[in-house]
């Protein structure tokens, strides 16, 4: 299988939900074919993973995918240019449940599983996952897949640091058709919400409770904040 033609449709996927929160995803091939044998399920989730990481920690300098292959592997790497980890962050990425910054709110949901999984992944694979970060100059992960059984070599088709527009030279422009592009400025104008909107939801749901205590009409019952921050009545509630 084309790894290559995979990573492709996972960006296409991920393009109007980046666009909704004003960031844009560029996607870089060197030359082919990146075929491997692997279990699409499996990689799909873990280049999702990727992708949905470095979009939540994203800045305006957005995100930059990059796949080569050599002889012996393929390389995909996700580079994001935001708050960047510490060293001691990086050591910690994997860990189940481990967020980089727990006292910030997640935009796109999620378990705290998804980077821990992804490496689990990469691994049965007989590849790697491996991160690199720094304060203020963002985070870059870079999965690697053997092609043959001789392994993955020495040599891997990628850096795992990639300087902004390193790709250009070395690989080209991936294009995504007009509708997928469109669909971003609609969805930024409908996602975009202040960050005191979920505060103020909470504060209203909470309004309701004790109108319903007062026979005001309101029903009483649990209310949580899900992942867009509304408040729902019953139930439970969550890099």
């Amino acid at each position: 299988m084309d790894v290559g033609d995979l990573v492709r449709d996972e960006v296409e996927a991920m393009i109007p939900v980046a666009g909704g929160l004003g960031i844009t995803l560029t996607m870089r091939m060197g030359p082919g074919p990146h075929t491997a044998s692997i279990d699409r399920p499996r990689v799909g989730r873990i280049v999702r993973n990727l992708l949905s990481n470095a979009v939540e920690h994203a800045s305006q300098a957005g995100v930059e995918v990059a796949v080569a292959s050599n002889r012996r592997g393929v390389a995909v790497l996700v580079r994001d240019y935001g708050v960047g980890l510490t060293t001691q962050q990086v050591d910690r990425v994997f860990d189940r449940f481990w967020r980089a910054d727990a006292a910030r709110a997640r935009t796109l949901g999620g378990t705290g599983l998804g980077l821990s999984i992804a490496r689990e992944d990469a691994l049965l694979h007989d590849g790697a996952l491996e991160v690199w970060g720094a304060p203020g100059q963002g985070a870059s992960f870079r999965l690697l897949l053997p092609r043959t059984s001789e392994g993955l070599g020495k040599n891997p088709p990628l850096p795992l640091v990639l300087r902004q527009g390193a790709s250009r030279t070395s690989a080209s422009l991936v294009e995504f058709s007009a509708a997928v592009t469109a669909a971003a400025p609609h969805t930024t104008r409908r996602r975009r919400r202040p960050r005191h909107r979920s505060r103020r939801r909470h504060r209203e749901a909470c309004d309701a409770i004790r109108r319903a205590g007062d026979g005001s009409g309101a029903r009483p019952g649990g209310v949580f904040l899900d992942s867009d921050g509304r408040s729902r009545a019953g139930g439970r509630r969550r890099r």
